[in-house]
């Protein structure tokens, strides 16, 4: 009895089909969908899987049980799985989040502190933006009203047409 890697028919896809069809649908710059890509995507992304999980069973030392922490591992530690690494995220325990926070606010202090600008700088900064920002906003909301009453003087129907 020989096996095949290729498959001949849906029946040697386990994923179901009709849920690769929806999950490609789903897809906005999807278009069309060709009666024959929905087997191949769905081979394609078991092998994926499989490849993956061999991945993560290897680096784990090869325990009995997988958890969430190694394919995280997994993922955050491959450059290849770049674009799984939003998707699986390594999960920190809130004291770390706190200590990574407090890293981050200590940074900004120091990084704000050693530009040696002045309160006074600083106000002035946000005066000019501020001012600026709203000559952008009376300009184009000028431009909106202009735009509306034109808009409104040629959609008036014509009295003298009978």
């Amino acid at each position: 009895m020989t096996t095949s890697t290729s498959p001949k028919n849906s029946r040697e896809i386990s994923l179901p089909l009709s849920r690769v069809r929806i999950v490609m649908k789903s897809c906005p710059e999807v278009d069309s969908l060709g009666a024959d890509s929905i087997p191949v995507i769905a081979r394609a992304t078991e092998l994926f899987v499989q490849i993956l999980a061999k991945e993560v069973y290897d680096k784990s030392g090869q325990k009995s049980q997988l958890g969430y922490g190694d394919l995280a591992d997994t993922v955050q530690s491959d450059d290849k799985y770049g674009f799984l690494q939003d998707v699986v995220p390594r999960k920190l325990k809130y004291r770390e989040v706190l200590e990574i926070l407090k890293k981050q606010q200590e940074a900004s202090v120091n990084s704000s502190e050693g530009e040696g600008e002045s309160d006074g700088d600083i106000k002035e900064v946000s005066i000019k933006k501020s001012s600026e920002k709203r000559k952008s906003d009376s300009s184009s909301s000028s431009k909106k009203s202009s735009l509306k009453s034109a808009s409104a003087a040629t959609s008036k129907p014509n009295p003298q047409k009978k």
